[in-house]
């Protein structure tokens, strides 16, 4: 499988709707049959990374491929990764030849430590904050001496671990720390991906929201949630913005142990932040 079909289309995603719809009604006559549904905990990423460290999410290798802009950031630049953990997103940027400046956000304070000890932090250029997607005060309260400007800002399935309802929110934010024409580029989980199917009814807390054993969030994207957020970003908070790219991305993975084929779903998004916004 090539770097391209694996990152982009391996099948329509439109062969997964009559399944998917099906599993996910049944999901709901399971979750109102359930006595007890699963909690969204507000430190479950802390605990997360105490347990796992940096042992679990795999280094997002795609990315300069399915960003380009990416790769391109120079050295005097900086980007902002946004949900950081670890560093598999900007620490790969960075293996791959990018050459910006990094600043991490992210909601556990020990993910972040782990990312600065990353033989390819730069302690001199390279900043982490810690930084609440859930509860955000837009336009004030950033940490101290965090960067106001960025040339470029990645999210890497970080997004659907936030409530849903506070998504403009968190675009808003993102998109005030960015430079006029900058892009803010997302990665995250698609309606009907495999995971989405496989949750048991209990776990369902909201409309494609999910909560997992551990205490964190799951929520699957369409491409139109993202347009919709816009319009509230420029309606809340005054800040205006397009898509340029909004779409599903599928992709095969092969069980090593089964030969069983699973079915992964992604949204691929581009939000350019308007000139003079």
């Amino acid at each position: 499988m090539d770097a391209v079909s694996y990152f982009d289309s391996d099948f329509p995603w439109e062969e997964l709707v009559n399944e998917g719809a099906a599993r996910y009604l049944r999901q709901k006559e399971e979750q109102q049959a359930s006595k007890g549904l699963q909690a969204f905990e507000d430190d479950a990423w802390e605990s997360f990374y105490k347990i796992h460290e940096n042992n679990f999410f795999a280094n997002r290798r795609y990315l300069v491929k399915e960003f380009p802009v990416l790769a391109k950031l120079q050295r005097g630049q900086r980007i902002l990764d946004v949900g950081a953990g670890v560093g598999n997103a900007c620490m790969q940027l960075r293996q791959n030849g990018m050459e910006a400046s990094i600043t991490a956000v992210d909601v556990s304070k020990g993910a972040l430590g782990i990312l600065e000890k990353h033989s390819k932090w730069e302690p001199r250029e390279d900043k982490t904050f810690y930084v609440d997607l859930n509860n955000l005060d837009v336009g004030g309260g950033d940490p101290d001496s965090m960067p106001e400007r960025h040339h470029a800002a990645v999210a890497c399935f970080t997004l659907s671990a936030i409530l849903p309802e506070k998504l403009p929110r968190a675009i808003a934010w993102v998109l005030l720390h960015l430079e006029s024409g900058s892009d803010f580029c997302i990665r995250d989980y698609g309606l009907y991906d495999m995971t989405m199917l496989r949750f048991p009814g209990a776990s369902l807390i909201g409309e494609h929201l999910y909560a997992r054993q551990d205490g964190t969030l799951a929520y699957f994207f369409t491409p139109k949630i993202f347009q919709d957020a816009l319009h509230e970003v420029k309606k809340l908070y005054g800040v205006s913005a397009t898509i340029e790219e909004a779409k599903y991305c599928t992709v095969e993975n092969r069980n090593r142990k089964t030969g069983g084929i699973l079915k992964r779903v992604f949204v691929h998004v581009i939000i350019r932040k308007t000139l003079n916004s």
